[in-house]
C-alpha cells in the first residue's frame, strides 16, 4: 500500500476550549493555555528531542521537547480528555536527505539512498497533521499506516517499525541491528540540528 499524505496547516486544527477533564488538560490550563489549538501550534515548536520517559506524556511540557510520538500522543491523549474525535497514526516512509534533511550524511556513510522511518502524525475528519514542525504542507508517501491509542505509541510504534526494518534489511541481506543503529544515528543527527 502506497499512500501520498499532505500535511494541513496547524490553523486548521480545531479551537476546542480546554477543560479540566484530565491531568493533560489541567497542566495545559494552569500553563495559560485556552484552547486545543494553542497547545497544538505550541507543542509544533518545541525542539525535536526524546523525553525522558516516553510512557509519561506530561513531560513534554516540563522537558520542553519531544518526538513524534511523543508530541503526536501527547495531543491524541489531550484530545481524548476533551472527547476530540483525533486519531493518532503511524505511517512508515523511507526517510531520505531530500524529505528529510540533515540526514544526508548518515545514510551516504552507509550507502543508503534512504532508510524505513515510522512518523507519527493526528487524524483530524480527513485531514493529516504533522506537529514536528518537519512535514507540514509537504506530500510523504507513506508504505504503510496504522492507527495507535496515545497510550500505545510508545511501545507498540517501535514494535511496528523495527518488524518493517527487520523485512526490510532481509531484502537488502543486511543485518537487521545495524539498520537499526544506522536509523538511530539519523535520528541523533536531526536531534542534533
Amino acid at each position: 500500500m502506497n499512500q501520498k499524505i499532505i500535511f494541513s496547516k496547524p490553523s486548521l486544527i480545531p479551537k476546542i476550549l480546554l477543560k479540566n477533564s484530565g491531568p493533560l488538560s489541567k497542566q495545559c490550563i494552569s500553563q495559560g493555555f485556552k484552547n486545543f489549538q494553542e497547545v497544538s501550534n505550541y507543542i509544533q515548536y518545541l525542539p525535536y528531542g526524546r523525553i525522558d520517559k516516553a510512557t509519561d506524556l506530561i513531560d513534554v511540557l516540563s522537558e520542553k521537547k519531544g518526538t513524534c510520538s511523543s508530541k503526536h500522543a501527547f495531543l491524541g491523549k489531550l484530545a481524548d480528555e476533551l472527547n476530540l474525535n483525533i486519531k493518532c497514526v503511524t505511517g512508515i516512509y523511507m526517510m531520505s536527505k531530500k524529505n528529510t534533511p540533515g540526514i544526508g550524511n548518515t545514510l551516504k556513510i552507509n550507502k543508503l539512498d534512504a532508510i524505513p522511518e515510522a512518523h507519527c502524525f493526528l487524524k483530524y475528519k480527513q485531514k493529516y497533521f504533522d506537529l514536528t514542525n518537519s512535514h507540514s504542507g509537504k506530500p510523504l508517501n507513506f508504505i504503510q499506516i496504522k492507527l495507535f491509542s496515545p497510550n500505545e505509541i510508545a511501545i507498540s510504534k517501535t514494535d511496528f517499525h523495527k518488524s518493517y526494518i527487520s523485512n526490510w534489511a532481509k531484502k537488502l541481506d543486511r543485518n537487521t541491528k545495524d539498520i537499526w543503529k544506522i536509523r538511530e544515528n539519523c535520528i541523533k543527527s536531526l536531534i542534533e540540528n
